[in-house]
């Protein structure tokens, strides 16, 4: 037998063998192609966690075309070093930062609910303008104007600063196609938003209870006056909270629904390499001055959209969903407080008795109040721009046929029109203008 040469692979005749894919004195394979193992697992790990997180959205129809996308995400994933655990790992950032975000951005929200509530708690005489009106219902009708009011306005001035917050979001034309035909059918339908809101916006309700709570125990230890001044106090404080967990909740539902997730980040068309690469990067840090920003240029925004602002109250929506659902809601359930606390008043019940028998009142009665506010808020919108598109029809001579009447019908069980695509639902209570812009452009 001849005895091997002693020279290396890579100088001997005939073969030719690239720096670092020779193997090693022990048969190992060299760095290069352990780089290229790594990275074909990493590939092939990568494609298999995308397969599931896609898994939703994939049809018969557009599996080829899912596939295809997929394929070249796993594989730009993998020649940019990233492993299954890492794809996972930023996931889960992702969604730990927007449950950040939803909360912040609903209690922000609800702060102008609450400041209502502190407004006409503190100011004495605010709802009787000044002692000059002594009817109680028409006290109760002041203060649901002030709680609209303050509520509509301040959610629009907040609107350029909490919006836009959200990692793993992304509007339609910024999708790559097959993922924009399928993020289309998450959207939810018009009672999809009713129920969800309705359920959502509950947390108010859960506000209410608490707060109650807080003042049966107060007027117990310390009396009605100090029950009165926590109430107060715990009202203004309690609506960020309850909006807080009530932008939580619609994100939760949205998650669970597919609206939104990493597949969308994933999904980007243009920029998704950058936006994968910036939440790789996002710190707190970033976030507290991303947030220091936004709010430095509140003022702006004031001046801004100040005129926007105060027309809002005066949209179809504004007075039919804000002036009379939820300005009258208010105004009835404070009069149902009213008469439950007289009556057991009248049955000889302590002071603490009657106070909780007035707030467990009231507290139905906002449960209610609040449902049927979300309600109003989908509906009104596109009815009143389909009234108004009917009613063009008929200035025009056209007239009104039983399709423009089937098309009204079909038109509110059907409608999908969605703020900013693919990103938190928001009740009524942070819906900005972009609802009502999309469905004007129906017009």
């Amino acid at each position: 037998m001849q005895p091997t040469s002693s020279l290396p692979p890579s100088s001997r005749p005939g073969i030719t063998v690239q720096p670092g894919h020779e193997l090693t004195a022990t048969g190992q394979a060299g760095p290069v192609q352990r780089a290229a193992a790594i990275r074909e697992r990493n590939r092939g790990e990568i494609r298999e966690t995308l397969g599931s997180m896609f898994s939703p959205h994939i049809t018969a129809g557009n599996r080829e075309r899912f596939d295809a996308l997929m394929d070249n995400r796993s594989d730009e994933l993998a020649n940019m070093g990233q492993s299954r655990a890492d794809v996972l790992a930023l996931r889960d950032k992702g969604e730990s930062w927007n449950k950040f975000f939803d909360f912040g951005v609903g209690a922000v929200n609800s702060a102008s609910f609450g400041a209502a509530g502190v407004v006409t708690g503190l100011v004495p005489g605010i709802g009787s303008a000044g002692g000059r009106i002594s009817d109680p219902g028409v006290q109760n009708m002041i203060n649901g104007v002030i709680f609209v009011a303050f509520n509509t306005i301040g959610v629009n001035l907040l609107s350029r600063a909490t919006s836009n917050t959200r990692f793993a979001t992304a509007k339609d034309h910024e999708l790559d196609p097959v993922m924009a035909e399928a993020a289309k059918k998450t959207d939810a339908s018009m009672l999809e938003k009713i129920g969800e809101g309705a359920g959502t916006v509950q947390t108010f309700t859960g506000r209410t209870v608490l707060m109650s709570g807080i003042q049966a125990l107060v007027n117990k230890t310390a009396g009605p006056a100090a029950a009165a001044h926590v109430g107060t106090v715990s009202s203004g404080a309690g609506a960020p909270l309850a909006g807080a967990f009530m932008q939580l909740s619609q994100g939760v539902i949205d998650g669970h629904k597919h609206r939104t997730g990493f597949e969308y980040l994933l999904s980007r068309q243009n920029d998704w390499k950058e936006k994968y690469t910036e939440l790789q990067n996002y710190t707190p840090g970033k976030a507290i001055l991303n947030g220091g920003k936004r709010m430095s240029l509140v003022p702006m925004d004031a001046l801004q959209d100040l005129t926007k602002s105060l027309q809002a109250l005066f949209t179809p929506k504004g007075l039919v969903a804000e002036f009379g659902v939820l300005g009258g809601g208010i105004a009835a359930a404070e009069k149902l407080r009213s008469l439950a606390s007289a009556s057991a008043t009248e049955k000889g019940w302590s002071s603490t008795a009657v106070l909780s028998a007035g707030n467990a009142t009231a507290a139905s009665a906002y449960a209610v109040v609040f449902a049927a506010w979300v309600a109003a808020g989908v509906l009104t919108p596109p009815i009143a721009a389909k009234v108004d598109a009917l009613m063009t029809k008929i200035r025009g001579g056209d007239g009104v046929d039983s399709a423009d009447v089937a098309e009204l019908r079909t038109h509110l069980l059907t409608e999908e029109e969605r703020e900013p695509a693919h990103a938190v639902v928001a009740s009524p209570a942070v819906r900005d203008q972009a609802a009502e812009d999309a469905i004007a452009r129906m017009v």
